[in-house]
């Protein structure tokens, strides 16, 4: 049901506010691209920063502005079960494909394995769509052991992970558990690890900014090419390392900017990358328009 690149969508904003123009222009590039579809409210969507009526607004918007042959997914984690599951409906109602729920992360140390479990198993219990679980410890503090997820995949309506963890050892013991479960990998510098260990695609943040490159990059591996495949990541990844990986979101935003999308800013305590991080940005960008033509 999913393969292929998917875009972890930025949400941009205007004045702190949720620009709908914006959302419009972006998804209008995207959308004539080759990526597979979009996951809506994930980590790079600053879902943390919206209200619950901003969250349903946002997916809203998406869903309107997406292609209708492109694949939706909605983030609907948050920290107490009742409110994801409300999330969830509204997903459905709004006609998304499936829904992803993150790990709950404020009170870690009661975050063991069996209250986990039982976050994940009660949400599965009472939504309608197909549920994939999210594991980004590096910002939440919490790992989703690859035992706990093989035993969660038994649930009917528990259908993949995204995981964003970069640990290519989790990564192979997710991928064996195999059957209808899909694991997609949620770490650019893993990307192509993964889909030659078997996954069927990747959500990625950086796709924001490089979704064709990043479309090639799985053609290319899906067609046995690899070596092709590692020629054009490794120029996509020399510009991560200046934008997203140094300088986050809002490095994100201002590649996009200079790609012809319309991101917005961040939301606050985010801000705008300083006047000198722009100018290293452009730098990065400079030298990348010089490079990617020579393996595409």
């Amino acid at each position: 049901m999913f393969e292929g690149v998917l875009i972890a969508a930025i949400t941009p904003f205007r004045n702190q506010h949720v620009d709908e123009p914006a959302i419009a222009r972006n998804f209008e590039l995207w959308n004539a691209t080759g990526v597979s579809g979009y996951l809506v409210l994930g980590s790079t969507g600053e879902f943390v920063h919206l209200m619950f009526t901003e969250k349903v607004e946002v997916l809203r918007l998406a869903k309107k502005y997406a292609a209708p042959r492109k694949k939706m997914i909605a983030g609907i984690g948050c920290d107490s079960v009742f409110e994801t599951v409300r999330l969830a409906g509204e997903a459905a109602e709004l006609g998304y494909d499936a829904v992803m729920a993150v790990t709950p992360h404020y009170y870690k140390p009661a975050l063991k394995t069996d209250v986990l479990r039982k976050y994940f198993l009660e949400i599965a219990d009472q939504i309608e769509l197909p549920l994939f679980l999210y594991n980004i410890p590096q910002n939440t503090g919490v790992n989703l052991e690859a035992s706990l997820v093989a035993e969660l995949a038994r649930h009917p309506r528990i259908r993949g992970i995204k995981d964003s963890s970069g640990k290519l050892a989790q990564l192979y013991d997710l991928l064996q558990i195999g059957g209808v479960f899909a694991v997609f990998c949620g770490n650019i510098f893993a990307m192509l690890s993964a889909l030659m260990m078997g996954a069927p695609g990747n959500i990625l943040a950086f796709a924001n900014a490089a979704p064709a490159e990043l479309s090639r990059v799985y053609e290319l591996a899906r067609e046995g090419k690899h070596g092709e495949a590692m020629k054009v990541l490794q120029v996509v990844l020399r510009l991560g390392r200046h934008t997203l990986d140094r300088y986050g979101i809002p490095g994100l935003k201002k590649l996009m900017e200079l790609r012809g999308y319309d991101p917005g800013e961040p939301r606050l305590p985010l801000a705008p990358v300083s006047a000198q991080a722009a100018e290293e940005i452009q730098r990065a960008y400079d030298a990348f328009q010089k490079e990617i033509g020579g393996v595409l």
